[in-house]
């Protein structure tokens, strides 16, 4: 079979097996195309000072949460079972929390496509007064 266009496919399990058993799965098609080019914004957010504090790791689950969203919207697939798209570490979640907490001022928090986003590095970035 042939396509004009590069595929995905996604191949889902229907649930857990033992081997021998029978696998019911379904077969996903969609078109391959770039969503986010390196560097394009995804999300960005601007966090004040009562945002921060013991709420810095609120802002930073709302802010993932909400590029899932736009993610999401714009074609991203999401993982299946989670319903999420992309992975951040425990320890770069973390350090983004405590670095939002660093800052005393307004904090713009902004996440890029590419392999190394907005600043250059494969996290979201911060932007503010210290």
């Amino acid at each position: 079979m042939n396509s004009p266009v590069d595929m995905v496919v996604r191949i889902v399990a229907a649930g857990n097996l033992v081997r021998g058993d029978e696998i019911r799965a379904t077969i996903q098609l969609y078109p391959n195309r770039i969503i986010y080019r390196g560097g394009e914004l995804i999300a960005a957010r601007v966090y004040a000072p009562e945002g921060q504090g013991p709420a810095a790791e609120q802002a930073v689950v709302s802010f993932l949460r909400d590029v899932n969203e736009a993610a999401s919207a714009k074609g991203i697939l999401p993982d299946p079972i989670r319903g999420t798209v992309g992975v951040i570490e425990g320890q770069s979640s973390m350090a983004l929390v405590q670095e939002l907490m660093a800052h005393t001022g307004n904090v713009v928090l902004r996440l890029c496509g590419g392999r190394y986003g907005c600043d250059g590095s494969p996290a979201p970035a911060l932007q503010g007064r210290k």
